[in-house]
């Protein structure tokens, strides 16, 4: 799909993909990435200090992070980078993506003799494009939830109690039908008193464990000697020129919503850090499950009809049932009761007959309102059942009428399918892609 066929995607993103903005996709030219980045390893960075503090963080380092860490430590290593927003649950499902595609890339780099990191920088503010204290996840019929928390600082310590509460309402909204692996992740990330920054990179951390993505959490680096920071401007490109000032970044990977910023930090990171900052398009994708494909097969459906809302598609299907049947039906019962009433039979046995045929018209008038009765109700049924099939495609494939990757919590995929769903989501994905993809599950 092109993202121009998505609700709410920035033109800005698609006037970046198309090559239009001052810088274009990184994905367009690796050879061009791998010759750019020998500037970017040859800048002098606090590697041993950073590797440091990183391995002291064991509730963040698994066996594969701490290679990370150490292939990180060495001068002719890289990273590629990706801003993760703080957010109740991990927040929607692009966050993920955007980490599969930076996990992704570095194995692409691989393959050409380059050494990369991933690394999640846990940024210390949130777009305004989603909420931090919500999200949303389907339960075992396919149907919206909503789980709320009251905002707070993002550095304090989350009320366990009502996370308790939410964590409750997941178990109930999967009737024992979720990953009990996942579940036990979210309780150990959100769990313990933690902020919901810390509680977000632990939950990323868990999640990326098999490909060892490093968690940096931008509250942290008060470790760093104040010479390894350039005089940053205080503005939403602030980040950028942090990360690119105290680590070795050979590309970023950036959501729609990340292209303004991006854009504005590129002079100042152009002037004080000397090197040319490359920004690699986040791979955006659909999750289509098996009962979802059918439903779209069945209906003549695919998922840009979707966003125009559950209302509006009934509303066009009901319109186009045939409702022939009822009138023609009517219609036969007229007549029927008009030909009864012009028969004639001699006066000697006109009261006889006169009485059969009355009694004649009743049983036919009577079966035919029967098949009536029982069409109208077939029709109810089978309005019903549109109604309620359209109503499950349409929130799990574009919940509210917008992106499932946007609208949808990211945990909501290894809930249902266990974390073995990321493995087969990052095989899948094509991060070479600057469109809309659609991925088929089950």
């Amino acid at each position: 799909m092109k993202f121009e066929e998505l609700p709410q995607i920035p033109e800005r993103w698609c006037e970046f993909l198309r090559g239009s903005l001052p810088f274009s996709p990184a994905s367009k030219s690796i050879s061009a990435l791998i010759a750019s980045a020998d500037r970017v390893r040859s800048r002098p960075v606090p590697r041993d200090a950073l590797c440091r503090h990183l391995a002291d963080d064991r509730a963040l380092c698994f066996s594969r992070t701490l290679e990370n860490i150490r292939t990180l430590q060495r001068p002719e290593s890289g990273v590629v980078l990706v801003n993760y927003y703080p957010a109740l649950f991990g927040g929607p499902a692009f966050q993920l993506l955007k980490c599969l595609t930076a996990i992704k890339l570095c194995e692409e780099l691989a393959s050409h003799n380059f050494e990369a990191v991933p690394v999640c920088w846990i940024c210390d503010e949130n777009p305004g494009f989603f909420s931090s204290w919500s999200a949303r996840i389907l339960n075992t019929e396919s149907e919206l939830c909503s789980l709320e928390l009251e905002p707070q600082r993002i550095s304090d310590s989350l009320p366990q109690d009502k996370i308790e509460a939410l964590l409750a309402r997941i178990e109930e909204a999967g009737h024992g039908e979720y990953d009990p692996g996942t579940l036990e992740i979210l309780r150990s990330a959100f769990g313990s008193e933690a902020n919901l920054v810390r509680a977000s990179a632990r939950l990323v951390a868990a999640l990326m464990k098999e490909w060892g993505i490093v968690v940096l959490n931008a509250h942290s680096l008060d470790f760093l000697e104040p010479g390894y920071i350039q005089p940053i401007p205080q503005n939403a490109a602030a980040s950028y020129a942090t990360q690119y000032s105290i680590l070795p970044v050979v590309a970023t990977v950036i959501d729609p919503f990340e292209v303004d910023s991006f854009a504005a930090a590129r002079p100042f990171i152009t002037e004080h850090v000397r090197v040319d900052p490359a920004a690699w398009p986040q791979a955006s994708a659909t999750i289509v499950d098996s009962r979802s494909r059918r439903i779209l097969a069945r209906y003549g459906l695919d998922v840009t009809h979707l966003y125009k809302g559950a209302d509006a598609i009934v509303g066009e299907l009901l319109a186009s049932m045939p409702r022939g049947a009822l009138e023609k039906l009517a219609g036969l019962k007229r007549e029927v009761e008009a030909m009864i009433v012009t028969l004639r039979l001699p006066d000697r046995e006109s009261a006889s007959f006169a009485k059969a045929a009355g009694s004649g018209k009743e049983k036919i008038a009577y079966q035919l309102d029967r098949l009536q009765q029982k069409f109208s109700a077939a029709c109810r049924r089978k309005e019903e059942t549109v109604c309620r099939r359209i109503r499950r495609v349409c929130d799990s494939l574009a919940p509210n009428g917008r992106s499932q990757e946007l609208e949808l919590t990211g945990i909501q995929m290894p809930l249902r399918y266990s974390s073995a769903v990321l493995h087969a989501l990052f095989e899948r994905l094509d991060i070479f892609s600057l469109e809309h993809q659609l991925i088929s599950m089950d």
